[in-house]
């Protein structure tokens, strides 16, 4: 048992992984957006006014505490959106996940639009797992 998260035979292929990533596959510009003080500010203003909970679940009559602020178009392709609150959600880790993953959920109708999301599913990404440990 270890305190880490990998034991000493793994640590380097997690370290190695995670350069790779960084190099190559992380997008820089969304980096420092994401660790700016505008969004920051905005990413607080969209919590408080979904009193912290997820809005996905709510819908579902459930109640979360939300943990992420999500763009409803992609940041990517709507730059320009960044930091317009109407454009923002909060939600859970879980209803985040499902989102990014593009497993559909409760309120999607035909064609892939989200009734909650106000937009389409984001187009599947493998996971960090699928890309750096194959099956």
């Amino acid at each position: 048992m270890t305190r880490q998260r990998y034991c000493d035979k793994h640590q380097n292929k997690e370290k190695e992984n995670q350069r790779y990533y960084d190099r190559f596959v992380r997008d820089k510009k969304a980096d420092r957006f994401y660790h700016s003080k505008e969004w920051q500010l905005v990413r607080e203003q969209v919590l408080i006014r979904d009193h912290y909970l997820c809005q996905h679940c709510l819908k579902q009559k459930r109640v979360t505490k939300a943990e992420m602020v999500h763009h409803t178009q992609p940041l990517r392709e709507h730059w320009h959106l960044r930091l317009v609150p109407s454009n923002l959600i909060s939600l859970c880790n879980a209803c985040h996940n499902q989102v990014h993953g593009g497993k559909k959920v409760a309120g999607v109708g035909p064609g892939g639009e989200s009734k909650i999301l106000g937009g389409r599913f984001h187009t599947p990404r493998p996971t960090f797992t699928q890309t750096f440990f194959p099956k």
